[in-house]
């Protein structure tokens, strides 16, 4: 079964990397994790910044 935010990246088009994000989000709630943006940013090597 696929979770809801595959269905909306399905629905949205995301670009590889913006799937990776995704996964890198999953993984770390899945993981029970806590971080700042900055720290997620840091870790997925991506800005903090919209």
């Amino acid at each position: 079964m696929k979770h809801d935010l595959y269905k909306l990246a399905d629905q949205h088009h995301l670009n590889a990397n913006e799937q990776q994000l995704l996964q890198a989000v999953l993984e770390t709630a899945k993981n029970g994790g806590q971080c700042s943006v900055r720290e997620f940013a840091a870790q997925n090597y991506t800005s903090p910044r919209p």
